[in-house]
Formats: structure tokens, sequence, C-alpha cells
């Protein structure tokens, strides 16, 4: 018996020895493996940024490319005394490059100009659709970083101070020196060719992004894709693209694989900062609890990516963690980063916390209130009540719009000046004079404003001759998902009041009108905001019984302005839909220039 154990105990040895050694093999490969990515990404990322200096040589593309990668970059992992001193000698080189202090921070404000005017269709589109319901639209147009930026064909542009041609040639023969060097070490780990890119690679990729079709975009994108494997930026393209086209299943993969593989490359890395921004709102919109990990964990990648940080804020923001949203949202004001659209989300941030002291704090700031849309505006006010409102909101309103009568012989027309903030083009306007009601007003450009006009409504004098009669007048502001608003208007005290209209390029530029009329007070949903003081003689009308947000009907306007009436949002797909979600017809853009609006829902009134 003893000795029939012992063969099989000898057995059962070996058998574990051998697999010890098969998994401490496999171990080892897979060790061997990720080193070798990180290699291979390291050169890939070096190679990119020397191959965009020699084919752009300018100052600009210069400091894009010193800022955001080579003085960036991690190279820890390279454990190759020759490698990291080349890598030096070209910094160095770099550095010496003569770039006065105001010559960089004219590039830089060159870089947001284009960058904004680049991307304001996309912003435009994404703030109004969100407030109107049109959700999939911000989801699918997302958060943009400087990647979005660097291939786009106007970059050349932009380019003011060229190089000096001999150090030009110096940063050039080094950069070569050290990618030659980088190749052999490649070489000599084993890294598989495939892993690395070459200079077509990275034109091919460069003209693909410019491709304005996502759809052809897409197709060309995947064609690369074995010729990319270890470049996070074409992963990054790849997962925006499908994004783009409403494919949220695929792309939220993509920015897995791409959160995977370009982990650790850069000390402040935007790339990464913002992919996981974008998965955070695609894990939002699909109803997946990590979305605010994700967003976390985006925001501790970089401080400087504006949009990532207005989008996490949203993600944090809808979770209730209103700190940590706020905290975002501040990371671009306190530096000056998109304060409008930062200012406008922080306070859609405040009501939705139902933080009225901070909301009113934030209000007496003239920046905050140009910043915002007057429905937003008005909610605010609203949740701070007319005891607590700030006297520079007051001031804002009664300067944001103007009315009076057009005087002609017959019945006169009733026209209204609005700002921009009021977004004429989206609402539903009616107008109110005793017991009779006037709809579906002619909207126009007239002397580069927007007018709203109504004909024919009542005889307020002639232009030889006034008429005593000067009725109140109120105006109704239907705003799809949002309160009606109404704007309780009397004549002016005297004759000949200067009206303030606010203008393109002046939002307060002063307009002599005869007959003007002011606004004495606003209604929002349950409360009533005092602009003048009340005259106890003449009360207005009580408020109306509170309604419910509804969709507002389209308004009849002209063909030009018009803006139909936003779908419902659509219904979150199940986690087993298919991964291709369709495209969703965008609303027409108004011609009103659109100010920021919260993407966060408006706050239901209470009981409804």
């Amino acid at each position: 018996m003893r000795t029939s154990t012992r063969p099989g105990i000898r057995r059962r040895v070996v058998g574990c020895l051998i697999a010890a050694a098969f998994f401490a093999s496999s171990a080892s490969a897979q060790e061997l493996d990720s080193r070798g990515r990180s290699t291979a990404i390291a050169l890939n990322y070096c190679k990119a940024s020397f191959h965009r200096i020699r084919r752009y040589p300018s100052k600009r593309v210069l400091i894009e490319e010193q800022e955001k990668i080579l003085n960036n970059l991690n190279l820890n992992g390279i454990a190759d005394e020759a490698v990291v001193k080349l890598y030096a000698d070209v910094l160095e080189e770099i550095g010496h490059v003569e770039i006065a202090e105001h010559e960089r921070q004219i590039m830089r404000d060159k870089f947001r100009r284009a960058f904004g005017q680049q991307l304001a269709g996309n912003l435009a589109s994404m703030g109004l659709e969100a407030a109107s319901g049109h959700y999939l639209g911000a989801i699918r147009a997302g958060a943009a970083c400087w990647w979005d930026y660097r291939n786009m064909g106007w970059n050349r542009d932009l380019d003011i101070w060229k190089i000096d041609r001999e150090r030009m040639t110096a940063v050039t023969e080094k950069s070569s020196r050290f990618l030659d060097t980088f190749w052999k070490l490649a070489r000599d780990k084993h890294i598989p060719d495939r892993w690395l890119i070459r200079d077509d690679d990275l034109d091919r990729l460069e003209e693909a992004a410019r491709e304005r079709d996502p759809k052809v975009r897409l197709r060309v994108l995947e064609r690369m894709q074995p010729f990319m494997e270890c470049y996070p930026p074409y992963w990054y393209y790849l997962a925006r693209t499908q994004q783009e086209l409403g494919q949220l299943f695929a792309a939220a993969e993509t920015y897995d694989r791409l959160a995977e593989l370009g982990h650790g490359h850069f000390r402040k890395d935007e790339l990464l900062c913002g992919a996981l921004a974008n998965r955070a709102v695609i894990q939002e919109y699909l109803g997946q609890p990590a979305a605010v990990e994700t967003a976390r964990e985006a925001l501790g990648h970089s401080t400087g990516v504006w949009e990532a940080n207005l989008m996490c804020a949203h993600v944090l923001a809808r979770h209730g963690h209103h700190q940590e949203a706020e905290d975002a949202i501040l990371r671009n004001l306190d530096v000056g980063l998109e304060r409008e659209q930062s200012a406008a989300l922080l306070i859609a941030v405040y009501l939705h916390a139902g933080d009225a002291r901070k909301l009113a704090q934030r209000l007496e700031k003239p920046e905050t209130l140009q910043a915002l849309a007057m429905p937003a505006l008005l909610q605010a006010a609203s949740k701070i009540g007319p005891d607590g409102i700030p006297e520079a909101v007051t001031r804002h309103l009664a300067a944001s719009l103007a009315a009076w009568p057009d005087l002609r012989f017959g019945p006169d027309d009733f026209v209204v000046q609005a700002s921009p903030a009021w977004q004429i083009g989206s609402a539903t306007v009616s107008m109110t004079i005793g017991e009779r009601t006037f709809t579906r007003p002619q909207v126009q450009v007239a002397d580069g404003q927007l007018e709203t006009r109504f004909a024919n409504v009542l005889d307020w004098g002639s232009p030889l001759a006034n008429s005593t009669d000067r009725p109140d007048v109120m105006l109704t502001f239907d705003y799809p998902l949002s309160k009606p608003v109404r704007l309780h208007l009397r004549p002016a005290p005297r004759i000949g009041l200067i009206a303030t209209v606010p203008g393109p390029g002046d939002r307060n530029r002063a307009t002599p009108r005869p007959h003007a009329y002011q606004i004495v007070a606003v209604d929002i949903d349950q409360t009533r905001l005092a602009i003048v003081p009340a005259d106890p003689r003449q009360p207005l009308p009580p408020l109306a019984p509170p309604s419910a947000a509804r969709i507002a009907p389209p308004p009849a306007a002209t063909p030009a302005i018009v803006v139909p009436s936003p779908s419902e949002p659509p219904a979150i797909l199940p986690p087993h839909s298919e991964d291709h979600i369709p495209p969703e017809p965008a609303a027409p853009a108004a011609a009103v220039p659109s100010a920021p609006v919260q993407l966060l829902p408006p706050m239901a009134a209470e009981g409804d």
C-alpha cells in the first residue's frame, strides 16, 4: 500500500510544479507584454509630436507639443540611459527657441478663440437640445479637449511666428537621433512592428480626423485599426466618431479600451480626462451606476479641460453630489476658462440643490447675469424669493427688454425688442391687454435687433397726436419644459423715455423711443418679482394659477427664425438593446444668438 502511494504523490507534486512554472511563465509573459506596449506607446507619442513639429514648423505648434506632450510625457518606464539623455537633449533644444511671453499669450488667445469658433455650433446645440428635451443630442456632442483641436485643418492659419531655420534644423536632427535610438531599443525588446506607427499612418489619421462626414470617418478609422493598436489618440478619435453617430455602447467600449491602454503616460492627461468625461455622460444616459465614479476619475486626470469639467459636474449634480459638481465648475471660473457656460451651469447646480443663499451670492456678479438665459435666471430668482433678490438682478431684467407702440394712422403695432438672453426663437410669445389676447406675432430683424411685432393692436394715437389711453400690457413667454413667464408692462413715467435696447455688440445700448413701456413686475410660477415699486392705486392682476412645465407649441414666426417644438427625450435603451442608437432629428437653430442654458432639468414646483 505504501509503495503504491508514493508514485501518485510524486505525480501530483510534478504536476503542481509544472502548473506553477506555467503560470509563472504566463505572468512573466504578460508583464513583458505590458512593458512592451508601454514602451511602444511612449515612442508613438514622441513620434507623433516630432512629426507634427516638422510638418508645421511654427512657434505655436512647438508650444503646444512642448506643453501638452513632450514636457508632460512620463518616461519612467524606459530603463535606458541613452534614450532618456537624448530626450533631454531634444527638450533643451526646443527650450532654446526664443518665444517671448507676449507671443505665448497671443498664441494661446488665438487658440482659444479659434477653438471656440470651431466648437461654438456644438456647444450651442448641446445646451439648447439638453434644455429642450433633446438629451441624446447633448450626449452625442460630448465634451471636447485639445486632441479634438489638434488635427483640425485650419492649424496653419494661426501660425504667425516661424521658427528660425537653423534652430529648427537642430531640433529636427536631435529628435531624429532620439527616435532612431528609441526605435532600436524597441527592437531589442522584441516589440512587434505593428505596435509602432509611421509618418504616413499619422498623415492618414490627420486626414481622417478632418473628414466631416462621420460615417465616412468611421469607416476610414476602422480600416486603420491594425496599424494603430498602440496609439491612444486613435482610439479617442474612433470613440468620438462612434459617439457622434449615436453608437453609445460601442463608444463606451472604445473609451474603456483607451483608458486601459493610455493610463500612466502623462502627468496631466487631457486625452484621458476628455475620454472618461464622455464615458461618464454616456453611462449616465444609459442609466449605468458607474457614471459617478467615472466622472471622478476623469476629473483626477486634468483640471484644465473646461468641457470635461462641465460634463462631469453635470453627472455629479444629477446624482446629488452638488459640492463636487460645484468644485468641478469652479475649476473653470477660478482661472477664467469659458466663464459663460460655466456660470450658467453653476446656477443650474445651485437650483438643483435648492441653495438660495449661493444663488443670491452668484447673481450679484454681472458676469453671471450676462451668461444666463432668462428662463434660468428667472427660475433662480423665483427660488430666492422676492425679498432676497439682489438689486443687480432687477436692473438687469429692466434693461433686457424694451417695448413701445409704433404710432401710425389707425390701429398701431406693439413692438417688443428683447436681448438674446430671452431666446425669443424658442418661445411662444403672446400679449394681453385687458380682456384681449394677441398671439402669433411677427418676428423679424430690424436695425440689427430681433423684434417681436404684434400688428394692429390698439390706437395709441398717431404721428401727429398722442392718445391719453395707454393701457397696461402683459407679455407671456412659454418656453419648452419650463413654467410660463409673464411680464407686466406699464407706460414709462414720461414721454420720450430712453428705452434700453440690448444690441449685438453692446447689450445695454440706449436708444430713444417715444411712448416707451417699461417692465414693472415679472411673474414666474407663483412668485412675483417687483422691478419698480408697486402703485397701490393701480394694482396688478393676481398671479395666475400654478401650472406645470409643459412643451410649448411652436411659435408662429417668420420662417427664418421659427424653432419647432422639440420632442420628448428618447427613452433610455435597455441593456439588451442593439448597440446602434438611431440619429435624432435636430431642431433648426434660431437666428438669435443663444445664451448658454443649463443641462440639468428645471426643478419642479412643490406639489407638481
